[in-house]
């Protein structure tokens, strides 16, 4: 379904429930209210977008832009919002209860009055500092620390050690191996 398709459906019906919109760009849209629940938005650029009031409940949001997006007094029960980026996003008196927000970011959201109730969290979702209270309310999940590896200096991406030699640090992350030694010269 394309952006016109959409903000038709979304403005007089049928509604968009359950439809899959993934990737779409709805930057901008007015979807106040819209019933959304259950739809795939994943890798969606709702940027700048209007959801106040709107039902997402069971949305999937995986990797969705939400820079800017109103999401005053939505519904986002159980919804994966899952690596999603919520710059200066407004969540005020939104129920995300039981929501995922694993890898999700949210700097310069604003939270007033959200319900965040056993929404799930882990190591790499991050909040501002004067949000951090609402950790209390949410569940952590995952490993206490998560596997950070950072590529060794020099070597392709995606590669964290050079194949010839194991790498120097078996802990939780992995640092640049000794170099091969170049022959003698005689």
């Amino acid at each position: 379904m394309d952006r016109d398709e959409a903000l038709r459906r979304a403005a007089a019906g049928p509604p968009l429930r359950g439809e899959n919109l993934a990737g779409i760009d709805l930057s901008g849209a007015v979807l106040a209210g819209a019933d959304l629940s259950g739809t795939d938005l994943s890798g969606a650029n709702l940027s700048r977008c209007d959801l106040a009031g709107a039902d997402l409940t069971g949305a999937r949001l995986k990797r969705a832009q939400c820079l800017k997006t109103d999401f005053r007094q939505a519904v986002l029960r159980g919804t994966d919002l899952h690596a999603a980026f919520f710059n200066e996003a407004d969540l005020r008196e939104a129920d995300l209860r039981g929501a995922n927000l694993r890898f999700a970011k949210f700097p310069g959201a604003d939270w007033t009055g959200a319900q965040v109730d056993g929404a799930a969290y882990d190591a790499m979702t991050r909040l501002d500092p004067k949000d951090l209270p609402l950790l209390k309310r949410m569940k952590r999940v995952g490993p206490a620390s998560p596997p950070f590896i950072r590529p060794a200096a020099g070597l392709p991406p995606g590669t964290t050690h050079d194949e010839r030699s194991p790498p120097t640090n078996t802990g939780s992350s992995c640092t640049a191996p000794t170099p091969a030694r170049a022959p003698r010269k005689p």
